[in-house]
Formats: structure tokens, sequence, C-alpha cells
């Protein structure tokens, strides 16, 4: 081989060898240049996080002394205490003891104006209430000085006919039966009476006797009704022919002189060993029924059937003032034990027709031309 070109070849390995150290060393100078550049980066970055970090923990210093300054004042909402709860646990215990130590403070520079607030509403409360007493009395004394209108005497009146009559009786003593409605009207109006002082007497007598009167007289006419209604029960078809109040002129005159009325009439004097009157017991009981009954109710009931049979009385109904008279007599009897008959009645039936009754006369005329009732039929 030409000695030209085994030079030309080992030259162009030098060259070879040179361009591969050449790269070899670039590589490495690259390495190092962008190992250094890395470690730069990171602690540049490094840094930076430093930075961060400093910045945020002076945000929170920031935002923790933010956040105590109001609870200092006693200033603090729920929405601040909600953002505590997922605090650290010192930071907890740091911001209620901050908390604690404001209220504190704030209770301390405000007593004396919870204490006048205090105050103050116990004398409101005690204003209130006494307004309301004054008020309430003053109510009552309107209640007291404005007068009833009669349905309210007229239903008290009621009330006390159904507690005062059957102790008192269907002709209760007025003095008796003034004492009971001024009880009920105590309980019912506190202190009316007092109030109308000397006026109530005058007022109960011109105003609300009156209307008393008429209750208790349909009181006694509902009683007359039940009697009747009994006494015509009691003796049965057989032995009394039963007529009605509103029957003409013959008929009522052909009951009373029939036999089974003057025998009927006989029965109600019949008394037993006791000298009790067997069939005004049986009826006054069936007319009251299941109440308890006084001697007043037996003379009551005496006295209607007495009427009602009566040959010698012209007419089956019961006047108010006919029926008082003998309520008088037969209780009288009754009270005092003397023989009831049927001859008590006389000088009554005398005054009533105007004239002399023949006694041994059975049988009844009809007197109805000389008869004059000036009261009210029942």
């Amino acid at each position: 081989m030409p000695k030209e070109k085994v030079n030309q070849r080992i030259s162009r390995r030098k060259n070879s060898s040179n361009v591969t150290n050449s790269k070899t060393a670039i590589n490495a100078n690259i390495e190092v240049v962008a190992s250094g550049s890395q470690s730069r980066v990171a602690r540049n970055f490094e840094d930076s996080c430093d930075l961060l970090q400093i910045q945020e923990q002076e945000m929170r210093d920031d935002n923790r002394e933010e956040t105590l300054a109001p609870l200092a004042d006693a200033s603090s909402n729920m929405n601040t205490l909600r953002s505590m709860e997922n605090a650290p646990i010192d930071t907890s215990k740091t911001f209620y003891l901050h908390m604690i130590e404001g209220l504190k403070r704030n209770l301390g520079q405000n007593k004396h104006i919870y204490d006048a607030i205090h105050e103050m509403k116990t004398s409101q409360d005690v204003f209130q209430k006494e307004t309301n007493e004054k008020l309430n009395t003053i109510s009552e004394k309107i209640n007291q000085l404005i007068t009833p209108e009669d349905s309210y005497w007229k239903s008290l009146a009621s009330k006390a006919c159904k507690i005062q009559l059957p102790i008192l009786g269907l002709y209760p003593d007025d003095s008796e039966f003034k004492k009971g409605f001024e009880s009920i009207l105590e309980q019912e109006k506190p202190g009316y009476i007092e109030q109308l002082g000397l006026q109530w007497n005058q007022y109960y007598s011109g105003r609300i006797r009156p209307l008393c009167r008429d209750v208790i007289k349909s009181q006694r006419c509902d009683k007359a009704k039940d009697i009747r209604s009994a006494m015509f029960d009691i003796f049965g078809k057989n032995l009394l022919t039963r007529i009605n109040t509103s029957a003409g002129a013959e008929d009522i005159t052909a009951f009373k002189n029939s036999n089974n009325t003057k025998k009927a009439f006989k029965c109600l004097f019949i008394s037993d060993d006791d000298g009790a009157l067997p069939y005004i017991e049986a009826i006054k009981k069936k007319a009251w029924g299941k109440k308890k009954t006084t001697l007043m109710d037996t003379a009551f009931t005496l006295a209607v059937c007495e009427i009602v049979l009566n040959p010698r009385h012209p007419r089956i109904s019961v006047s108010d003032n006919a029926l008082h008279k003998r309520f008088d007599l037969y209780l009288d009897c009754i009270c005092n034990f003397k023989e009831i008959t049927s001859e008590i009645t006389k000088q009554v039936r005398q005054d009533e027709l105007g004239k002399t009754c023949d006694n041994s006369d059975d049988t009844s005329e009809s007197y109805d031309h000389h008869y004059d009732d000036r009261d009210e039929d029942q």
C-alpha cells in the first residue's frame, strides 16, 4: 500500500477520534450546564416556596388579629364561631379565651345598663298588673250600673222559682222569696244590690217583683194542669168522666150534676186512721212525680180538685184568686190538724156566687149568670 494512503487513513481516524472527543466534551459541558441550571432553578423554587409560606403565615396572623378584635369587643357573630370550628385546638382555645374575656369586659362595662333594663322590666310588669286590676274593677262597676233587660230578670226569676218554690210552695211569702232572689242575684252579679243601695227595694218592687209573680203564676198554672190530669187518671174512666176545660156550659153542668162527679168529690175528703186523705195523696204523688212534696203541695192539690169536682162551683176552670183562697183554708187545716170537710170552703163559695148556697142540696145549679170571676182563668 502506498505510504500516502496509509497516512490519509491514520489522519481520518485521528479526526474521527477528535470529533468523538469533542462531542463527548460538549455533552459533558451540556450536562454540567444543565445540572447547574437545575440547581439554580431548584434553589429559586425553594426560595419562592419559603417566601409564600412566610406571606401565608403573615396573612393568617393578620386574619387572626382581625378576628379576635371584634370578639374582644363582644360583637362577634355565629359565622365567626363556625369558621373557628375547624381550627387547631390551640387556636380554638385561644379564641374562646379571648371571647370569654371580651364578654366579661362587656358585662362589666355595661352592668348598670342591664340593671336599668331589669328594673324597667319589673316596673313595667307591676304597672301592667295594676292597670289590669283597675280595668277589671271599672268593668265590673259598669256592668253593675247597666240595667239588665226584662228578659234577664225573667230568666233569673225562673231560676229562683226552680230553687225556691219546692221549699216555699206555689204561694211563696214575698219577703222569703225576695231573700232567695237576692242570694241568686248576688252570685251572678256580685255587688249589684250594694251598688244600688236604698234604690234596690224600690227597683225590686216596681220592676222585678211583677216579673217574678208572672213566672210564679205560670208555674201554678202548669202544676194545676198536672193535678187535673192526675185526678182523672187516679179515678179512671169508670169512676169519673173526663171533661175538657174548653167545654161549653151545658157540658159543664152535666158533668157537675153527674153521680160519678158527686161520688168523686166526696172521695176527696175521705181520711184514713192517720188523718191523711188517700185520694189526694195519690193524685199529688202522680202530679209531682219523684219530686219531694210538702204540706203546701197537699193543700194546693186539694184546692184544685175541689174546684173541678165541687157540684156547687159552676166552673171547672181554675182561677188564681179562687185557688189561692182555698189553698189558704186547706193549708191552715193541715198545719193545725183540723178536720178537712167539703164545708170548709162554704163562705168562699158564697162570696164568689154572691148568694147563700143550700148546703143540704147535693145537686148543682148553674150559677154562670151570677158568677163574676175577675181573675184570668188558668
